[in-house]
């Protein structure tokens, strides 16, 4: 184990890494890794880094375009070898290599075009007489132009709330968007593909009677539905924060909470536009197509 500990050493590996490759603890490293002071005053010279003129004797510009096409800096360390140590190397290595510049693009949605939607983990239930708690989902639905907000606690993410939560959805918007994103769940989509995804039946004939066209986003890509995902992340910083110390006992008694909640959330001016979502949100509400006359009879292909 010392001579593993000393042999990932001397490739390069941080301290924090080999404990995870061997799984042991960091004391041990250090410990095995530590040299006496006598030892290190004699062996200082043999190991102090060779002068400026290293940096000559390699052609950064090759170094560069390696990186860039995915070399490591230890492929990179093993194949120039240069005459200084493997941290210097990697030190050196990234103030040479400059990282692609990232563009930030902001989309341009139309008003009521579309609405995102996504689960996420709710808040427990208690129940009354056992003090068992039970696990929620919350369903999230966003507009991307006005990012008007709806959202509901349901017990699963099965197909029947799936759908319940949609007719919730679109009776508080007042109206159903031609189009809904949503992420590659079971009770959206049968099979998941990248190109061409397989949508599961009862849904699409909820979305063919609901007059919507469902536009699954591409699989590990959250920014196919990033207005969504942002206002979880806003959801789970100000309400769930907000009644952490709360207990609900019904799925009811924790919608009306959060009722509360989205509608004083709606009416919060947003500091990137000057105004609220729901202000917003009366541009695109009368081009939101009519609700269906009846709720969707959940039937089984």
């Amino acid at each position: 184990m010392i001579d593993q500990i000393k042999k990932l050493r001397e490739s390069g590996h941080a301290i924090k890494k080999i404990v995870a490759i061997l799984g042991i603890s960091r004391n041990t490293v250090r410990r095995h890794l530590r040299v006496p002071q006598a030892l290190k005053l004699e062996s200082a010279p043999a190991i102090t880094d060779a002068g400026p003129g290293w940096k000559q004797q390699i052609d950064w510009r090759l170094v560069c375009e390696k990186r860039h096409q995915g070399y490591t800096a230890k492929q990179l360390y093993q194949e120039f070898q240069p005459d200084i140590s493997y941290p210097r190397f990697c030190a050196h290595l990234r103030e040479s290599v400059k990282k692609p510049q990232e563009l930030a693009l902001r989309l341009n949605h139309n008003p009521g075009e579309k609405v995102q939607v996504d689960f996420c983990d709710g808040i427990a239930i208690t129940e009354h007489r056992t003090g068992l708690q039970s696990k929620t989902q919350l369903f999230v639905g966003v507009l991307p132009f006005s990012s008007y907000c709806f959202g509901i606690f349901v017990e699963n993410q099965k197909l029947p709330n799936f759908i319940r939560a949609h007719e919730s959805m679109w009776a508080y918007f007042g109206g159903v968007t031609p189009y809904v994103v949503i992420d590659n769940l079971k009770a959206g989509v049968k099979k998941a593909h990248r190109y061409d995804p397989e949508l599961n039946p009862t849904y699409c004939d909820y979305a063919n009677r609901s007059q919507f066209a469902v536009l699954p986003a591409r699989p590990y890509t959250p920014r196919d539905k990033a207005s969504v995902e942002a206002n979880i992340g806003v959801i789970q910083r100000s309400f769930f924060q907000g009644v952490r110390d709360q207990r609900f006992y019904s799925l009811r008694e924790l919608n009306d909470c959060f009722r509360r909640f989205l509608d004083e959330f709606n009416s919060r001016v947003m500091t990137d536009y000057g105004v609220s979502r729901l202000e917003r949100f009366e541009v695109e509400r009368p081009k939101l197509l009519p609700l269906a006359a009846a709720a969707y009879e959940i039937c089984e292909w």
